[in-house]
């Protein structure tokens, strides 16, 4: 395993690998389909609320949400930038799985600073960089093993 490699900060997140609490948090339920018209890799990701609702802002792309945690778990993956996301179906789990996340996220970012705190900053970015493209790729490997429904169809689960 090569130095300050995404291993590493994959042992270092263990459960809290953004793709695995998306596995067992998301998937595992009803869910519904939502996809970004682009790949949303812009810096400038904001939530705004005025007097229409919620938006969810990528760039100059806007984006009406229902409420202020699909928002908020929305904009992660906006971050990272997934372009395809199931969302539960049951509205009130959004919230709790938003700030699993959004701390999940941090403390990535906060991971991958202090494993190149001694490197240049162009290594840092490089492993950044990894660090997501490995994250996309396992978002991408969950949305095909279990066969996401498409957009606008809701699967359910058998209890």
């Amino acid at each position: 395993m090569r130095p300050n490699s995404v291993g590493q900060l994959r042992q270092a997140l263990d459960r809290d690998w953004p793709p695995e609490i998306y596995r067992s948090e998301v998937l595992s339920s009803g869910i519904r389909r939502f996809q970004f018209n682009r790949t949303p890799r812009s810096r400038a990701i904001h939530i705004v609320q005025n007097l229409l609702g919620i938006e969810l802002t990528l760039g100059h792309q806007r984006i009406s949400v229902p409420d202020l945690g699909t928002a908020r778990y929305l904009a992660v993956f906006a971050r990272l930038g997934v372009r395809n996301v199931a969302i539960p179906y049951d509205i009130t789990r959004i919230p709790k799985i938003a700030d699993r996340l959004e701390g999940a996220y941090q403390r990535l970012l906060l991971q991958i600073d202090y494993l190149t705190r001694s490197a240049s900053p162009r290594s840092a970015q490089s492993l950044r960089q990894r660090a997501f493209r490995q994250l996309r790729a396992d978002f991408r490997a969950l949305e095909s093993a279990d066969g996401h429904p498409q957009s606008g169809r809701v699967q359910r689960s058998r209890s």
